[in-house]
């Protein structure tokens, strides 16, 4: 994923929040919804587990690696989650949905969304993930 920034984002927040599908296939919040100030968090001023996770997650796979504020190209690319990241067990094999949304200025105004879809299977020596495959939902 690129994003090419026209102007410069002073002020970021991100909500990222999960959801679970039920037996009618439709989803339902599960578990997480947190909103975090992008730029503090880069300046280390917010402290806790979902902070931390992010930190890792943003310094591994994209270019945001400084605080606010952006502009040109921000990029982030072959992103994953391992398990030892969260600070729960791995959920019961389902099918999960997760959105993080970003927002720039105060009032908030949504500037993009990117949405995540996992199925978790359970394997012969554990749990594992997969993508689900095309025209599934």
């Amino acid at each position: 994923m690129e994003c090419h920034i026209k102007g410069e984002l002073h002020n970021l927040t991100a909500n990222g929040a999960l959801f679970v599908r039920n037996s009618v296939k439709k989803y339902y919040p599960f578990l997480i919804n947190v909103t975090l100030s992008v730029c503090k968090l880069l300046d280390n001023n917010v402290i806790g587990v979902y902070p931390r996770i992010a930190r890792a997650l943003l310094a591994q796979f994209t270019n945001i690696n400084h605080s606010c504020p952006y502009t040109g190209v921000i990029w982030a690319r072959d992103g994953y989650m391992d398990a030892g990241l969260l600070p729960f067990a791995a959920p019961a094999h389902n099918s999960y949905k997760a959105v993080l949304t970003v927002y720039e200025g105060y009032p908030l105004v949504s500037i993009g969304f990117v949405e995540f879809y996992v199925d978790i299977v359970e394997s012969r020596n554990g749990f594992f993930t997969k993508s689900p495959k095309k025209g599934k939902n």
